[in-house]
């Protein structure tokens, strides 16, 4: 091969996105760059496959929050893409040929037992999946053509610059600099710097003997510092909470004895705090499901369509979407309602002739619903399923009552088929949101209400109907309640540094109860920042403007940075803050406008990951072969300062 000929990319971030990335790009190489040699650098500080959040080293009772079922790193028949299928073991399948032996994993008597158990329907721990993307990324690595060679840099890359011959300069933390062609930042959800309300409760606990910890991964945190018999304020109650309140009583020797009837007691070991916990809503997010939907899908979007949305140069939230938001929803709901009841064809006709035609909440649709919907238990109803303690008042231990009632419910009904349409409304909820983050509507809606009725109301619902924990999670929840290891502090939760007491205190807005503690953890992942990102590569470009923060204005002067990095929607490339596109600069993921709200491959539903990928990867060899041959890249492309 003509080294003159060689092309390079780099890719910063090894995980699942980065992965995927070189799968796709090693499957469209040899059409849209015959004849050239090309160089792929993977780097990462983390181990490439697992990356960062499925990396190995992390503790075992740690659990991945979707079936085994439901991962692969393949692509599949399923997939739209131009670029070639070439499918793959997903997790379930190279977990079967594991067991016949055709794979191995590491040498761990924990991993083996679990996988020996490992079905369609398990959660499996996160070091399982670790072992299998590590796999993945072996098989992808072997998979390339010989016209790439792919070089594996375990370091942190720490800035990009522009040279001269429109080559990329990647600056690595050790000082060595990579120089390549085109450049893909794949470095999933970003960890950010403090708030300013969070920079005051960390530094009102650095002088008191405090612990205060702040959003960030579960799996990154040290907890010795929280003492056995000390309480802790968890604000939050999502999947963060169950990984803390896991690692804070699994984690330290407590151990659950099943009672034979689908309840579990708590038996402590005498090394767990008291955990008190609350939420906006008050509640754990909907468990996943046992069962898989067999109806046919609604037509989503349905009433909230662009169509509906651009006949309005500005929109009002109030009188615009929020009806329409609801109707939708509802029509997901009652589309999988009325399946489930075996409504005759006719029938159904009638009832989505009406549905259309009707507003919500008008006499008209409370008189349909009634007339298809019987009992009211069944019929929809949006504030409980947003704000199920609504502005209801308890007594301390009516609180707890009511929030294990509330999941022994949700238990029962996700076991049971009958409530499929409980599952439909996590899918209208993420049609409502495909509708309104779209820059048309995000530019004529006021930035407060994107602020307050998109980002903290609609994102929170689409996380609790469709990110919830495994059912097992919350059977140990009730157990780990009843064993007074777990407090509900309710919904509107509120924390503080109380300066009186020299301790952190809470409440909420359910109950009188109020509490003070050591410790306060906010259970939650860093909200999305460009501008306050703790990553140094993206500060940097940001810092130059070569990135930029998605930023919205209204019509009075008002402004609310969303903090996403902007992107071409179409490929994935970068978008300055003066407003140009980067030839050579991509950004994937999650952090970015791209729409994908997850770094997850799910087998048999085309995947948007492997979407986006599939065009990332085409443009990005389009582009190397249109920029014909540069200046000797596979021979010189580590530069020591």
């Amino acid at each position: 091969m003509d080294r003159e000929c060689s092309s390079s990319i780099a890719i910063v971030g090894a995980g699942t996105r980065g992965v995927s990335l070189v799968e796709r790009i090693g499957a469209n190489v040899s059409e849209l760059l015959p004849g050239q040699h090309l160089g792929l650098y993977l780097i990462d500080p983390y181990p490439a496959g697992p990356g960062r959040v499925w990396r190995y080293d992390q503790p075992s009772m740690l659990q991945a929050n979707s079936i085994a079922g439901m991962l692969t790193m393949f692509t599949d028949d399923s997939v739209v893409c131009e670029g070639p299928i070439l499918p793959g073991p997903s997790f379930t399948e190279w977990a079967e040929a594991v067991r016949s032996g055709t794979y191995a994993i590491p040498d761990d008597p924990e991993l083996a037992a679990e996988l020996g158990d490992l079905g369609e329907w398990s959660y499996a721990s996160r070091r399982l999946v670790s072992a299998y993307l590590t796999w993945a990324f072996a098989e992808i690595q072997e998979r390339l053509p010989p016209s790439v060679t792919l070089h594996v840099i375990q370091d942190e890359a720490v800035d990009v610059a522009d040279l001269p011959t429109g080559q990329q300069s990647v600056t690595l933390a050790n000082h060595d600099d990579v120089v390549v062609d085109a450049v893909v930042l794949a470095v999933g959800h970003l960890d950010a710097g403090p708030t300013r309300r969070e920079a005051a409760l960390k530094a009102f606990a650095a002088g008191r003997d405090l612990v205060y910890i702040p959003p960030a991964y579960s799996a990154d945190v040290d907890l010795h510092d929280i003492e056995p018999g000390d309480t802790v304020i968890i604000r939050g109650m999502g999947l963060a909470f169950v990984d803390f309140t896991a690692m804070l009583t699994e984690g330290r020797g407590g151990m659950f004895r099943d009672c034979g009837d689908g309840t579990l007691n708590y038996i402590p070991s005498g090394n767990e705090p008291v955990i008190v916990a609350g939420s906006r809503r008050g509640v754990p997010h909907h468990g996943k499901p046992n069962y898989r939907l067999t109806s046919p899908p609604p037509e989503l979007p349905r009433f909230l369509t662009a169509e509906q949305l651009a006949t309005r140069a500005s929109l009002d939230y109030d009188r615009d979407i929020a009806p329409l938001v609801v109707k939708e929803i509802a029509w997901a709901y009652y589309h999988e309602y009325l399946h489930q009841q075996g409504t005759q064809p006719a029938a159904f006709e009638g009832f989505v002739a009406r549905f259309a035609s009707a507003s919500w909440e008008s006499p008209e649709m409370r008189a349909l619903i009634a007339e298809f919907v019987p009992d009211p238990r069944d019929r929809f109803d949006f504030d409980a399923v947003a704000r199920p303690l609504s502005d209801q008042r308890f007594e301390p231990e009516q609180l707890q009552d009511r929030v294990r009632e509330y999941i022994r419910d949700d238990l029962s009904r996700r076991l049971d088929q009958r409530y499929a349409a409980d599952l439909r409304v996590a899918y209208g909820v993420e049609s409502v949101l495909e509708q309104l983050t779209t820059d048309a509507v995000l530019s004529r809606l006021d930035p407060q209400d994107v602020q307050a009725r998109v980002d903290a109301q609609l994102i929170s619902l689409a996380k609790k109907t469709g990110s919830g924990p495994p059912a097992a999670r919350l059977r140990q929840l009730i157990a780990l309640s009843e064993a007074g290891i777990v407090r509900f502090l309710g919904a509107g939760i509120w924390a503080e540094a109380d300066e009186a007491s020299g301790l952190f205190r809470a409440g909420s807005a359910s109950s009188p109860e109020t509490f003070t503690a050591r410790a306060l953890i906010e259970a939650r992942l860093p909200d999305a920042t460009v501008s306050r990102s703790a990553d140094e590569l993206i500060r940097s470009l940001h810092h130059r403007g070569e990135l930029a923060e998605q930023v919205l204005t209204g019509s009075g002067g008002r402004s609310y940075a969303r903090g996403q990095l902007v992107v071409n929607v179409a490929d994935g490339r970068a978008i300055s803050a003066a407003g140009t596109t980067h030839p050579r600069r991509y950004a994937l993921g999650s952090y970015t406008t791209s729409g994908a709200q997850s770094a997850f491959i799910f087998p048999g539903r085309n995947s948007l990951v492997l979407r986006q990928n599939d065009v990332a990867a085409r443009q990005l060899l389009t582009g190397l072969a249109n920029q014909g041959s540069t200046a000797d890249g596979e021979q010189a492309v580590m530069v020591s300062s």
